[in-house]
C-alpha cells in the first residue's frame, strides 16, 4: 500500500521518455459519523469518509430494498432517503468505494443503523421577499396568523436556502409562497414556475396572496401561468381593495367583512414617487374557479380552485391583495387569522372536521344542485349520503354522494323541479 507504480515508454521519433505514475491503494475507505436528520420534511443521511469516494445506502423497514446513491467523489456525504413513511422504523447500511475500487461497508457492526422519519409540518411558508429596494414588511405578518390558528409550519427563506424544488415542496400538504411586492428584479423565474407547477400537478395545495404577482409574472415571461395554474382568466391592475368581503354562500368567505390596512407597505420612497401602498388587482376567475373574496364592491380579489363540481390535480387559493393588510386582530374571526383558517380548511382539510358546499347560493327552477361534502375522516369510504329538505318535502330526500379522485371529497346532485316528474334520479320540489 502506498507504493508508486511507474510505466515508462521510450519514444524514438521524436526521442523522448514518456512516464506515467500511479499509487498503489490497497486500503478501503473508513466510513464514520453516520447519522440521519430530518430537514424540511425530508430524511437526510450524512457520513464522512477519510478519502474521496462514491457511495450508496441500502434501506428499508424489513428487506433493505431501497437505494440512495451519491455518484460524486466526496469526503462529506449527504443522501436523501426518499419514499419513506413517517413514524415507521427503518434500517440501513452505508457503502463507500474509492477511486482504486476499494469498497467499505459500515453496517453498525451488523446491527444496522436505524432512523424513524418525522412527519413534516402541514405548511411550508416560502419567504421569497428579501433584498428589495423598498422596505420589506416583516414575515410576522404571516407567522403571527399561523400561530393564532395553531397550524404547524416551517419557514423556507429563499435568501439563504435558495429556491425550493418540487422535491423540496412535495412532503408538505400546503405551500404558502410569499412573493415580493414592488420588486425591481424578477418575481417569477423558470425555477420557481417549474417547482410550483410540478407541485400542483402532483396534488399539492398552494396559497399566494400578492398585489403585484399577476403583472410581474406576465412581464417576467410567464403570461399563461396565472390562467393555467392560478385559474385567473384576466385581471385589472392597481384597483384598490379598501375592504375584504367574503362571497355569499362560500365557506371560505364566511364571516369575513373587514377594512384593509396597507400600512406595512408604506414607506417614504413610495410616497416620494407617488406610489400607493395599495396596489391590489381585481381578477376574473376561470371556469374552474370560484370567487371567494370581493374588494367591497362587485370586483373579485380572491378565488379558489377547483370550484364545486370541478376536479383539478391540486388546489389553489389566490388573493390579488395582501394577506398582511388584513387586520390581525385577536383570536380567530373577522380578521387575518380567520381568513387564513378558512383558506387552509379548503386547502388542507383537518381531521375531525367536515364541510358542505353547493355549487351556487341561488337557483332557478328547474335546475340541478351539485353538492360536495369533504370529510377527511371518511377517506376511502367510496360514498356517503346527504339529505335535502324543502317546504314541500319536509321529510327530506336522500342523495348518495360518490367519492371523487380526491380522497375524502364526495360529490352528488339533485334535480330542482316545480313538481315531481317521475324521473329516475332524486328530485327536490
Amino acid at each position: 500500500h502506498g507504493d508508486v507504480i511507474e510505466a515508462v515508454y521510450q519514444d524514438a521519433a521524436p526521442a523522448a521518455t514518456r512516464v506515467f505514475r500511479a499509487r498503489a491503494d490497497l486500503v478501503p475507505p473508513v466510513i464514520s459519523g453516520v447519522e440521519v436528520i430530518s430537514r424540511f420534511g425530508r430524511s437526510l443521511a450524512s457520513f464522512n469518509t477519510d478519502e474521496a469516494t462514491v457511495s450508496f445506502i441500502r434501506y428499508g423497514t424489513n428487506a433493505l430494498t431501497s437505494v440512495a446513491t451519491n455518484r460524486y467523489w466526496e469526503t462529506a456525504h449527504e443522501l436523501a432517503l426518499t419514499n419513506v413513511v413517517p413514524n415507521l422504523a427503518y434500517r440501513f447500511f452505508v457503502v463507500a468505494e474509492d477511486r482504486a475500487g476499494n469498497r467499505a461497508t459500515n453496517d453498525n457492526g451488523g446491527a444496522y443503523f436505524t432512523f424513524t422519519p418525522v412527519a413534516p409540518p402541514t405548511v411550508v411558508l416560502v419567504d421569497d421577499y428579501h433584498g428589495d429596494f423598498f422596505e420589506v414588511p416583516p414575515l410576522s405578518g404571516y407567522t403571527m396568523a399561523l400561530d393564532q390558528i395553531g397550524v404547524p409550519y416551517t419557514v423556507w427563506p429563499t435568501e439563504f436556502n435558495g429556491v425550493p424544488t418540487s422535491d423540496d415542496l412535495r412532503p408538505f400538504r400546503c405551500v404558502i409562497w410569499r412573493f415580493a411586492e414592488f420588486a425591481l428584479t424578477s418575481t417569477l423565474t423558470a425555477g420557481k414556475a417549474q417547482a410550483l407547477t410540478n407541485y400542483l400537478a402532483g396534488g399539492g395545495s398552494l396559497l399566494i396572496a400578492s398585489m403585484e404577482f399577476l403583472s410581474r409574472a406576465r412581464d417576467d415571461g410567464f403570461p399563461s401561468f396565472a390562467s393555467q395554474w392560478l385559474q385567473v382568466q384576466s385581471f385589472a391592475e392597481d384597483v384598490p381593495a379598501p375592504q375584504l368581503v367574503g362571497a355569499g354562500g362560500e365557506p371560505m368567505g364566511n364571516g369575513i367583512n373587514t377594512a384593509m390596512n396597507y400600512a406595512v407597505y408604506d414607506d417614504w420612497l413610495k410616497e416620494l414617487l407617488g406610489w400607493t401602498a395599495d396596489a391590489s388587482d381585481t381578477i376574473v376567475p376561470t371556469t374552474n374557479a370560484a370567487p371567494v373574496f370581493y374588494n367591497g364592491s362587485a370586483a373579485v380579489v380572491g378565488l379558489r380552485a377547483p370550484k364545486t363540481g370541478q376536479d383539478l390535480p391540486g388546489r389553489v387559493v389566490f388573493l390579488s391583495t395582501a394577506l398582511d393588510a388584513i387586520p390581525l386582530g385577536t383570536g380567530v374571526g373577522n380578521n387575518r387569522a380567520g381568513v387564513l383558517r378558512n383558506i387552509l380548511n379548503f386547502l388542507v382539510p383537518p381531521q375531525g372536521n367536515s364541510t358542505i358546499v353547493l355549487n351556487s347560493d341561488e337557483y332557478t327552477v328547474p335546475s340541478r344542485v351539485v353538492v360536495e361534502i369533504e370529510d377527511p375522516d371518511r377517506e376511502g369510504a367510496g360514498q356517503l349520503s346527504a339529505t335535502f329538505f324543502s317546504p314541500a318535502q319536509p321529510g327530506g330526500v336522500p342523495v348518495t354522494l360518490g367519492e371523487t379522485v380526491r380522497r375524502g371529497l364526495f360529490r352528488g346532485s339533485i334535480a330542482l323541479v316545480p313538481a315531481a316528474s317521475g324521473g329516475g334520479g332524486p328530485e327536490l320540489i
